[in-house]
């Protein structure tokens, strides 16, 4: 999707939520690229929660082979066939699976569950079919827009928007720094002063990303460039 967005400008994509949330550029064919999202269109669907056992717990009723299953089914359990390697063998592993009015017509899975297990290659697997719940499936178009043609292009871009010189500091706060430049600093409770009046510095300051809970920052502090990873969240709540 990323790759089709880059080449044509835009793509459009359906789903029950964004594929892809705003977020960093993405580096594709030596650019780096922003891409954003809008709703175009919205259609119902339904939702169907399908579960399957891998262990032996296969019933000893009306079984199916996955290969005379209509097209809606066979997509739906092939997130689930075959059991990815060290999946559990006692428990019920699911996935939740959008089906059309068209898909839920075809389907012997939904909304009246015919089989009780599937055959794959010869083994037998228990099934468990919930009830579809409707749900609105919207049309999203991605837009690329490029950031920087090249990598030191996007350096610079990072500089010229983000960085700043981290200067001034307590020998307190520059022993913060200083462990962190050495490896990581980890602040033992939100008593240590130190780090909650960096944590106010950096937050003052526009980061590469930053969630509210986690963020990243470009600093320069002695005359070196670094990212500055922040993990601050106790911090805020208090």
């Amino acid at each position: 999707m990323v790759s089709a967005a880059v080449e044509n400008g835009s793509v459009t994509v359906a789903g029950v939520r964004p594929p892809i949330s705003d977020g960093l550029p993405f580096a594709a064919g030596g650019g780096y690229y922003d891409l954003s999202w809008a709703v175009v269109a919205n259609r119902t669907a339904h939702t169907v929660d399908i579960g399957i056992t891998y262990g032996d717990s296969a019933p000893n009723g009306t079984a199916v082979d996955y290969e005379d299953l209509p097209a809606a089914d066979r997509a739906a359990l092939s997130r689930l066939l075959p059991p990815r390697e060290g999946a559990p063998t006692d428990d019920t592993i699911g996935v939740s699976v959008v089906y059309s009015d068209a898909d839920l017509r075809e389907s012997v899975l939904a909304p009246t569950q015919r089989y009780d297990a599937v055959v794959f290659e010869g083994q037998r697997y228990a099934l468990t079919v919930e009830a579809p719940r409707a749900v609105t499936v919207a049309t999203y178009r991605y837009t690329a827009t490029e950031v920087a043609p090249n990598t030191s292009a996007y350096v610079s871009h990072l500089e010229s928007a983000y960085a700043f010189t981290l200067s001034g500091l307590s020998g307190s706060e520059r022993s913060v720094v200083e462990s962190a430049r050495d490896d990581t600093y980890y602040a033992d409770s939100t008593d240590d002063e130190a780090f909650a009046t960096l944590v106010d510095r950096f937050r003052a300051h526009e980061a590469i990303q930053d969630d509210g809970d986690y963020g990243t920052w470009l600093i320069t502090y002695e005359g070196e460039r670094y990212l500055v990873d922040l993990s601050y969240r106790s911090f805020v709540d208090q």
